[in-house]
């Protein structure tokens, strides 16, 4: 597979989740963006190996819960964005609060969602007291994302844990794909210089465009 690019924009693309290993070997990435996806579950561990990422925008989308310390190993981090999300300040979601307060000069407009005594407070002005939780809550630790089984989608054939879209005028990858894929090849992407990638799905893979210019998506290496 190719070797990644210093910049890499999954934006827009009905990414779901970050899984634990999704980054694997990715650690030359310095500016990641995942603006305006489906995004609802963080992995623990989702960044971990982006040790020199410098920008990290993840506007717009559907997170409501980040787990602890997920950003705490980025040491180079400039820019870093959060708003427009659906975030639940309880007692899980405190670490953000110190964190962007030790930070002051990014992640601004990084807003509560709930509950609804906190709605439209920014996270760094909620007091650690404030974050509360009831009993089941405060036992409960991350949980690993589950995003349902999928489909071959109507437009694709699929055959031998490989879903083949060529040729279907494609304008984007199709949502809630098969858990089972290990492969998926496009014909659409363009891929402008700035390395721009077309989708990150839900299981240990990454979409990366091939030297004829289809989109194929396989097992990410060790690195």
């Amino acid at each position: 597979m190719a070797s990644y690019c210093l910049h890499r924009d999954l934006s827009e693309n009905f990414i779901q989740s970050i899984p634990r290993k999704a980054f694997r070997g990715a650690t030359d990435i310095k500016n990641l963006q995942l603006d305006k996806n489906h995004i609802a579950c963080i992995e623990d561990g989702a960044f971990r190996a982006l040790r020199g990422l410098e920008v990290l925008t993840l506007n717009n989308n559907n997170i409501s819960s980040i787990p602890v310390s997920s950003f705490n190993h980025m040491p180079k981090l400039r820019t870093f964005r959060l708003h427009s999300n659906n975030l639940n300040c309880d007692c899980h979601l405190s670490w953000l609060a110190q964190w962007l307060r030790q930070r002051p000069t990014i992640g601004l407009f990084t807003q509560c969602t709930g509950p609804t005594e906190l709605r439209g407070l920014n996270v760094a002005e909620v007091q650690k007291h404030e974050f509360a939780c009831s009993g089941h809550q405060e036992s409960s630790g991350p949980q690993p994302c589950s995003i349902g089984g999928g489909s071959c989608p109507a437009m694709c054939t699929c055959s031998n844990n490989i879903v083949d879209c060529r040729g279907k005028g494609l304008t984007a990858i199709p949502a809630n794909l098969p858990d089972t894929m290990a492969e998926m090849f496009v014909d659409f992407l363009v891929v402008p210089s700035s390395c721009k990638v077309e989708y990150l799905v839900e299981t240990d893979v990454i979409y990366e465009p091939n030297n004829q210019g289809a989109a194929v998506m396989g097992e990410q290496g060790d690195g």
